[in-house]
């Protein structure tokens, strides 16, 4: 019969670091897996929109097909990314629950008020081309504002170049057409989505 006070064998050691290391790897993120799914939502959901305005003159909106693939393809890929949070935070406690639960408001309380903000763009009479424009622009604002205070609270490089590739696709889609804004923050979105995929990869496995 084994005891408390039994010293800790070198085999004992192993088994413990074995343990201690997998339990790691089970409570990490898989970030790169949450990049790459956004990636792809950003890019069917964006190109759909500029597929169904890039023929119209003057411009009068996405028809309601776009604008239907591009709210499920965001859905879909939130439910992704809720999903292999919970699954890598369950049954933790404290601190790190409550940051998690802060993050999740961030994205749920700028993306609804930008929501509200549009619509109440809308009523007021605002030209669609505007609104055209804005509903790409300041979604990509919001990621890069996040990404980049991610980047700087997690000390973590792949969402610091995700956040400059959005900032940059907000920048160049203001100065466009309302279509060719949909172009521009679709490819420039899943392209800074890609590189964060592969930069938080290659830092996996290091």
């Amino acid at each position: 019969m084994t005891t408390n006070n039994e010293p800790l064998t070198a085999a004992g050691a192993r088994s413990v670091l074995t343990s201690a290391d997998a339990a790691s790897r089970a409570l990490q993120v898989k970030t790169h897996l949450i990049f790459m799914t956004w990636s792809v939502a950003w890019l069917v959901g964006y190109l759909a929109i500029w597929w169904s305005t890039r023929s119209q003159t003057p411009y009068l909106g996405p028809e309601p097909w776009a604008s239907v693939t591009l709210m499920v393809s965001l859905t879909m890929a939130l439910a992704v990314n809720i999903a292999v949070v919970a699954r890598a935070t369950h049954g933790v406690t404290g601190r790190s629950r409550q940051m998690g639960t802060y993050y999740a408001l961030t994205w749920v309380v700028g993306m609804c008020g930008w929501a509200s903000v549009q619509a109440a763009l809308a009523r007021r009479g605002s030209p669609p081309g505007v609104i055209g424009i804005l509903s790409c622009v300041v979604p990509a604002l919001l990621v890069a504002t996040i990404y980049l205070a991610s980047a700087g609270i997690r000390m973590q490089p792949a969402f610091l170049v995700s956040g400059i590739c959005f900032a940059l696709s907000a920048v160049i889609g203001a100065n466009a057409d309302p279509a060719t804004a949909a172009l521009v923050i679709g490819v420039g979105g899943a392209a800074g989505c890609g590189a964060g995929a592969v930069m938080a990869n290659l830092s996996g496995r290091l």
